[in-house]
C-alpha cells in the first residue's frame, strides 16, 4: 500500500510532512496550537474593528480554547473607552493586565474602565464554565456587578480594583456590587501575596457576593477599606454567602487574612437554610479593623452576621473589633461554631444569640430550642494568675455549666483588659480550650483548666462553651485574676481565719496584712471571713475594702444534717464604685425570712437577669465571684442570693491564688 503524505503548518510557519498513519493525530495537534492565540489590545477605542477590549474579548470568545488577552501601550495607567457593555466572556481566557514578571507589591492596575452612563451592566460578565483570569484592572461605575461569574468553575479573579480607579478613589458610585459569583465552583479571589490582593471598595450593595455554587475561596482581600487598608472605603456590606457551601473567607496562613472592615453595614453574611450544612469558614480575618488589628475600621452593624438559618459554619480565629453592632449575631440558624476569635470593643455584644441585643439566660438542661440552640454560657467562680517569680507559672480558672445531659462539651476560655458594659464577654485574647462531661442532671460540676500563659492583674477572663453539633454560647459573665500572694484586707470586725497556710497579722487601722508563700501548693490562699454573726441578724450592714486584684468569693454553706428551722436568708452585695484612687467598696446586707422548700441558690443582676443557679447539698457550698478591676475604679454589681430550708451559715472569702514571695 502506498504511503499518503499530507501537510500540517506550524505555528512558526514551516511544514511537515506525516504519515497518512499519523493524520489524526497530525491534526490534533495543529488544533491545540491554534487554539491557544494570545489577543493584543492596543487600542482605547471601542468598536469592533480597532484592537481594543470588546474586538479582543469577540476573537477569544470565537477561538476555541484557552486565550490569552493582553494589553500593549507605551504608557500607563489607560483608561479604556466604552460604547456599550461588553459582550459576555464565553470561552476560557486570561485577561491580563499586568506587566508580568516579578510581583510589584502595593501597585496599582494599570488599565481601567468606566461605566458610567451604561445602565445596570456589568464590567465583565463571565458566563462559561471554563476557568477565566480576571488581573490587573480597575473597573467601576457599573450599575451592575464590577464582575459577574455565572455557573463558572476554578476562576480566578486576581489584583483588581472593584469599585475603585487607578488611583484609589470611589467616582460615586463605584458598582452596584463589586463582584458577584452565582452558581459557581471552586473560583478564587485574591491570593496569598500582594500582586493578587483584590480591593473592592465604595460599591452600593456587596463586596463579595456569591449566591449557591460551592468552594469560593476569597483570599487577601481588602473589602470596605482604601487600597492601603488602613481607612474606610465603605461597600454596603463586606462578603455576603447566600446560600453557598464550602466556601473559605480567609486562612490563618500567610498573606491569605481578608481585611473586611469600613463597610456601611455587616462584615461578612451568611444566610442558608436551616438543617443543611453549609460548612463555610471564615477564618483570620481583620473584621473591623486594618491589617494586623488596628486602626479601628468599623463596620456599622456586626462583624459577622447569620440569619435565615445558616447551619454549620464556623467562625474562628478572626479579629473582630470595633464593630457598629455585635461582635457576632446569629439571630437565625443553628450549629454554628464561634470559637478563638479575638472579639472586643464591640458596641453591643461580642456573641449574641437570638434574641438579639439582650444576654440570654441560662435554662436547667439546656432543652429551649432557637438559633444555636440557645446554647448555655458557663459560669465562672474563680480565677487567678501566678506571676513568674517562682513556683508554678499560668493561669487558673475554676467553673461549672449546667447544660444538656450526658454531652461533652468544648469550654472555651478568653481573657480581656476590659469587661463588656453587659457584664458579659468579650474575649480580645484567647487562652484554651478544655472538655467536660454532664452528668443525668446536666451538669458538669466544678471543673479547672490551667493555661501557661500569665494574665495581667486586673483583667477579665470569660468563657463560651460549644456543643458537639457545633453550636456555640454567647460569652459567660466576667471574672477577674488575682495576682500576688499577699495583701491586706479589711475585715470590718468580722470573724476570719487564714486559709492555705496565710499568715495573718493585724494593723493599727484594723485592717489585716495577709503574707505568705502560696509557691507549690493548690488551692485558695487568703483569709476567710464569716457573716450572719448569729441566726435572726436582720438589716444589718458590714463594708469591706477591695484592694487591686483581690477576688471576693461568697460561698454559701449548708450543714451536713440540716434539721435547723426552714429560713430563707437574703444576702445583698453591693460593689460600689469609688473615684480613683480609692479601691472598690462592697457593702453587704443581710435579712432572715421564713420560707418552705428545696435548698436552691441563685444570683439575680440588678435589672433582674438570672445570672446563674444551682443545687447545694447539705455539707456543700455554692459559690458566688464578686471581683475588684484594678482597685482603683472598681466595679458597680449587685448579686442576690436566695436560701432556703435550714441555711445557716454564710462565708465570705478574700481569695488569693497566687504565687511569690510575701
Amino acid at each position: 500500500m502506498k504511503d499518503i503524505f499530507v501537510s500540517v503548518s506550524t505555528m512558526r510557519g514551516a511544514s511537515r510532512w506525516l504519515p497518512a498513519g499519523l493524520r489524526t493525530l497530525a491534526l490534533v495537534v495543529a488544533i491545540e496550537q491554534a487554539s491557544a492565540a494570545t489577543f493584543v489590545v492596543t487600542s482605547t477605542t471601542d468598536n469592533a474593528v480597532d484592537p481594543g477590549l470588546r474586538r479582543a474579548i469577540n476573537d477569544a470568545n470565537a477561538n476555541p480554547g484557552p486565550d490569552v488577552i493582553v494589553f500593549q501601550f507605551a504608557s500607563y495607567p489607560v483608561t479604556l473607552g466604552l460604547n456599550a457593555a461588553l459582550p459576555p466572556i464565553t470561552e476560557g481566557v486570561v485577561i491580563d493586565a499586568t506587566e508580568g514578571g516579578p510581583c510589584q507589591a502595593g501597585a496599582p492596575p494599570r488599565v481601567q474602565f468606566d461605566g458610567a452612563g451604561l445602565g445596570p451592566t456589568n464590567g465583565l460578565t463571565i458566563d462559561t464554565p471554563e476557568p477565566v483570569t480576571v488581573k490587573g484592572l480597575a473597573i467601576y461605575r457599573f450599575g451592575g456587578a464590577g464582575i459577574r461569574l455565572v455557573n463558572n468553575m476554578d476562576s480566578v479573579i486576581a489584583g483588581n480594583y472593584l469599585g475603585l480607579d487607578i488611583q484609589g478613589l470611589v467616582p460615586n458610585p463605584g458598582n452596584g456590587s463589586g463582584l458577584v459569583l452565582e452558581s459557581c465552583t471552586h473560583v478564587t479571589i485574591g491570593g496569598t501575596n500582594e500582586c493578587e490582593r483584590n480591593v473592592i471598595s465604595g460599591n452600593q450593595r456587596g463586596g463579595i457576593e456569591v449566591y449557591n455554587g460551592a468552594d469560593a475561596r476569597i483570599l487577601g482581600n481588602f473589602i470596605g477599606t482604601q487600597p492601603s487598608g488602613m481607612a474606610a472605603m465603605p461597600n454596603q456590606y463586606g462578603v455576603g454567602l447566600f446560600g453557598a457551601v464550602h466556601c473559605q473567607v480567609g486562612s490563618t496562613a500567610a498573606g491569605e487574612a481578608n481585611v473586611i472592615s469600613g463597610n456601611q453595614l455587616w462584615g461578612v453574611q451568611i444566610l442558608g437554610p436551616l438543617g443543611v450544612p453549609q460548612v463555610n469558614t471564615i477564618e483570620g480575618n481583620f473584621i473591623g479593623t486594618g491589617p494586623g488589628g488596628s486602626p479601628p475600621l468599623p463596620n456599622g452593624a456586626d462583624g459577622v452576621y447569620f440569619f435565615g438559618g445558616p447551619t454549620g459554619n464556623l467562625v474562628r480565629r478572626n479579629v473582630i473589633r470595633f464593630n457598629g453592632g455585635n461582635g457576632v449575631l446569629v439571630l437565625e440558624g443553628i450549629d454554628n461554631t464561634i470559637v478563638e476569635n479575638a472579639i472586643a470593643d464591640n458596641v453591643r455584644l461580642g456573641i449574641d444569640i437570638s434574641p438579639a441585643f439582650a444576654v440570654n439566660p441560662n435554662d436547667g438542661f439546656d432543652l429551649d430550642e432557637g438559633p444555636n440552640r440557645q446554647q448555655n454560657y458557663p459560669e465562672i467562680y474563680m480565677c487567678s494568675a501566678f506571676p513568674p517569680t517562682s513556683g508554678p507559672k499560668g493561669t487558673t480558672v475554676r467553673a461549672q455549666l449546667h447544660s444538656e445531659p450526658f454531652t461533652t462539651f468544648a469550654i472555651h476560655y478568653y481573657w480581656s483588659p476590659n469587661c463588656d458594659p453587659s457584664g458579659y464577654g468579650e474575649g480580645r485574647h484567647y487562652l484554651g480550650t478544655t472538655n467536660v462531661t454532664t452528668d443525668a442532671f446536666g451538669n458538669a460540676g466544678t471543673f479547672t483548666a490551667g493555661f501557661p500563659e500569665v494574665i495581667p492583674v486586673g483583667t477579665y477572663i470569660t468563657m463560651t462553651a460549644t456543643h458537639p453539633a457545633g453550636s456555640s454560647s454567647e460569652f459567660s459573665l466576667c471574672s477577674c485574676p488575682v495576682v500576688g500572694a499577699s495583701g491586706v484586707i479589711h475585715h470590718a470586725g468580722l470573724p476570719h481565719e487564714p486559709i492555705g497556710g496565710a499568715a495573718l497579722t493585724p494593723r493599727p487601722d484594723g485592717t489585716l496584712q495577709v503574707s505568705g508563700s502560696a509557691a507549690g501548693s493548690e488551692g485558695p490562699f487568703g483569709v476567710h471571713i464569716g457573716l450572719g454573726r448569729a441566726q435572726g441578724w436582720v438589716g444589718q450592714f458590714d463594708r469591706l475594702r477591695m484592694e487591686p486584684g483581690q477576688t471576693l468569693a461568697m460561698e454559701v454553706s449548708v450543714p451536713e444534717t440540716p434539721n435547723g428551722p426552714e429560713t430563707v436568708e437574703v444576702v445583698k452585695v453591693v460593689v460600689i464604685q469609688q473615684p480613683a484612687p480609692e479601691p472598690p467598696l462592697v457593702e453587704i446586707s443581710t435579712a432572715l425570712y421564713t420560707n418552705r422548700g428545696p435548698f436552691q441558690v441563685r444570683e439575680i443582676d440588678p435589672n433582674g437577669h438570672r445570672l446563674g443557679s444551682g443545687n447545694v447539698p447539705a455539707g456543700g457550698r455554692y459559690p458566688l465571684p464578686i471581683c475588684s478591676s484594678n482597685g482603683a475604679l472598681g466595679v458597680a454589681a449587685v448579686g442576690v442570693v436566695r436560701l432556703s430550708s435550714g441555711a445557716r451559715a454564710m462565708m465570705m472569702q478574700f481569695i488569693d491564688d497566687g504565687y511569690g514571695p510575701a
